[in-house]
């Protein structure tokens, strides 16, 4: 026998809830996304987020004022091309939608949970030392007190290699099971 929470999971999945939730996830991140392609980018820890999402994610250049439109349509036109199936599959449960006032919390849900993660990712990045210029700086905060160990071992190409070959640059060292 199914309890009443695996019920309700199955009656979700299967009815008209779920393709309303996803929906909502996928045109709420495509508006914050053109949001954030299109805002200019200010001082402020948001603005400084939106220079950097625009750079490295959208292939903006400064610069020039080029764009990658490629990239812009990955962000912008993904989510929207994976309505069409969405909506292909559960195109009878969502012809069953009883009140439109039923669908509110659904959007609701998703519009908290897409805004929620874009603010704690511009806080995280505001507050955090991403902020700061790539490079030597950034490795310090990630440098070990501890000194390893001397050892030598053997490359791909079955060379010995030392970690004392390495001193003075940074190092990560990695085990791999």
């Amino acid at each position: 026998m199914k309890s009443q929470q695996e019920s309700f999971v199955i009656e979700f999945l299967k009815g008209w809830p779920f393709p309303v939730f996803v929906s909502s996830l996928l045109g709420f991140s495509v508006l914050f996304f053109a949001i954030l392609a299109f805002l200019p980018p200010s001082s402020s820890p948001l603005g400084e987020f939106i220079r950097d999402f625009q750079i490295w994610c959208l292939g903006y250049d400064p610069e020039t004022g080029s764009w990658e439109w490629g990239y812009l349509f990955m962000f912008l036109g993904g989510p929207l091309l994976l309505m069409i199936p969405l909506f292909v599959i559960w195109k009878e449960p969502l012809m069953e939608i009883p009140e439109k006032k039923k669908v509110i919390p659904y959007v609701l849900a998703a519009f908290f949970l897409v805004s929620g993660i874009l603010g704690s990712l511009v806080f995280f990045y505001g507050s955090s030392s991403t902020s700061q210029k790539i490079g030597e700086d950034v490795w310090k905060n990630f440098r070990v007190k501890l000194e390893p160990h001397p050892f030598t071992l053997l490359n791909q190409e079955g060379e010995k290699v030392s970690l004392k070959d390495f001193r003075g640059k940074v190092v990560l060292l990695s085990a791999v099971y």
